[in-house]
């Protein structure tokens, strides 16, 4: 097309040149004449296979009327009915409880309309008598602080880090330390160190050679007769406890005897002792005897009692291991 509208004003003959540059148009391209490819799209977009969209939807209707049986088909039938008629029908009024004084009651009941009672729970909960919570307190607070004394207050002292170590000790502690190591020592030589006797072989003792120590009654009934030494000062020169009483010889048996020991200048009581002599077992015991623990060169005396008196006599010597 050279030109559609010319630069001049004949009108017809622009139309004229419309119409001309129209019947040169390539009508079969603009309607698209190749009615083969138009098929060929048109059966692409359809689908032309037919069988093998047959063959699909026959597999669903199949699998579809294998599950409709004729129990659900049943269910079905149960759904034959008046929904409007079912709502209407359902006892409405039971359902929101019109009996509102049987829900007042419940109402009440579960709140705890009874403020009294609520009351009362409520003091006896927080204690409302302070008075006497404050006396249970008060006598409390002053038995704690009568009985905390100074020597309580002692005795957590003894807690400290610094006091453990020297109530503990070492293990050198001597038998006469009040540590633990010590008193665990003086327990080991009580037990386990060796046995000594006095008087021992022929040492003599109240002019008689390597014999026992002669004790005699008082004259009454259960009365100690006069203090005898049995061993003299700073013979045992270790500190000592005696384990045995050894009776060597009685003058009358078939009685039963008291013995008591002392020690040191003041003649302290250290042990006492009670025994039989009798014909049937030969008449001369021995008797165990336990001790304080005697200071090393101290003096051990005795006196005897017997239960009928009249000045009985004994002789014995003593059994004692050293610390």
């Amino acid at each position: 097309m050279t030109r559609i509208f010319g630069q001049d004003d004949d009108i017809v003959t622009d139309i004229e040149a419309v119409q001309a540059e129209v019947d040169n148009l390539d009508g079969d391209a603009m309607r698209g004449t190749n009615l083969a490819l138009l098929a060929a799209n048109y059966a692409t977009e359809r689908g032309t296979d037919n069988a093998a969209l047959a063959s699909v939807w026959t597999s669903i209707l199949a699998t579809a009327l294998a599950n409709y049986t004729e129990i659900r088909a049943g269910y079905l039938d149960q759904l034959d009915f008046d929904l409007a008629a079912a709502i209407a029908a359902i006892p409405t009024t039971a359902m929101r409880g019109t009996d509102l004084a049987l829900l007042a009651a419940t109402y009440a009941t579960e709140r705890g309309t009874d403020n009294a009672l609520l009351a009362s729970n409520y003091t006896t909960e927080r204690g409302t008598d302070d008075a006497a919570l404050a006396s249970a307190w008060t006598a409390a607070l002053a038995t704690a602080l009568e009985n905390y004394t100074s020597d309580r207050a002692g005795y957590i002292d003894e807690l400290a880090a610094a006091n453990i170590p020297a109530d503990i000790g070492e293990n050198d502690d001597a038998h006469d330390g009040t540590t633990l190591f010590g008193r665990l020592k003086e327990l080991i030589e009580h037990a386990h160190t060796a046995q000594k006797v006095y008087p021992t072989q022929a040492e003599e003792v109240g002019g008689n050679e390597g014999d026992g120590v002669t004790l005699t009654t008082a004259a009454g009934n259960w009365a100690l007769g006069t203090i005898v030494e049995i061993v003299p000062a700073n013979k045992i020169t270790s500190p000592f406890d005696i384990h045995e009483i050894l009776i060597e010889d009685v003058n009358t048996q078939d009685k039963t005897y008291e013995l008591a020991l002392y020690y040191g200048a003041g003649d302290t009581e250290c042990g006492r002792t009670r025994f039989a002599a009798t014909s049937l077992k030969g008449g001369v015991p021995a008797v165990a005897m336990a001790t304080i623990l005697i200071p090393a060169n101290s003096r051990i005396k005795g006196r005897l009692a017997i239960e009928d008196g009249n000045s009985k006599t004994i002789k014995m010597s003593i059994r004692y291991h050293l610390y």
